[in-house]
């Protein structure tokens, strides 16, 4: 039975997160196009990815409906795409790249996760040299729970791929084949974790 792993889009069509506004991008476009790349990086590798279909919910409704999505079908992982943003007078000097885990106020934490992004940040840092990848960080650092790992046990890892407020990490993002090379870091990660062969090797 193949590996099945979760995607989920940071935000959704009524709420498209960041943008930046010198580019006129918004952070649910660029998320969304990077995950039509890693569908296609963990088809290769015989991975069964699920994406659940909240283009038209109210945000809020899209986070449980992806969890409940995840929890029927069982998934072996979870994935869900961001992109950092802060508003600071040159936004252009504070960037790169963080995966995140979950690691509750009580300190417990999901030790599957943290090796999962310990997988995804190391791919990340030897494929993306151009976004400095910031490491991975516990859930409980940014004081806020994340719905997904609240409600299911299985390993999972918000990617922040980038800061959308750094005007030049977003250029970045607008090319294509620098986000399917990002795509394929993610996949290579999420392989490594699983001990299965990458098709991007």
């Amino acid at each position: 039975m193949p590996l099945k792993v979760g995607l989920s889009i940071g935000h959704c069509y009524k709420d498209k997160g960041a943008k930046n506004e010198e580019l006129g991008i918004t952070e649910f476009v660029i998320n969304s196009l990077i995950v039509e790349d890693l569908i296609i990086c963990l088809n290769d590798s015989g991975i069964s990815p699920i994406i659940p279909s909240t283009d038209l919910m109210e945000p809020g409704e899209d986070l449980r409906e992806t969890t409940k999505l995840f929890r029927e079908v069982g998934v072996d992982a979870a994935i869900e795409l961001h992109l950092n943003s802060i508003s600071v007078e040159d936004s252009s000097k504070i960037g790169g790249a963080l995966f995140i885990y979950y690691k509750n106020s009580s300190g417990e934490e999901n030790a599957n996760g943290k090796k999962l992004a310990m997988e995804i940040s190391s791919e990340y840092s030897k494929g993306i040299t151009e976004i400095k990848t910031r490491g991975i960080y516990p859930m409980v650092i940014f004081g806020n729970k994340w719905f997904l790992t609240d409600q299911t046990d299985i390993p999972a890892v918000i990617v922040e791929s980038g800061f959308i407020s750094n005007i030049n990490e977003t250029k970045l993002f607008l090319n294509s084949f620098f986000r399917k090379r990002v795509a394929n870091c993610i996949s290579k990660g999420i392989c490594n974790f699983f001990g299965v062969s990458s098709a991007g090797d």
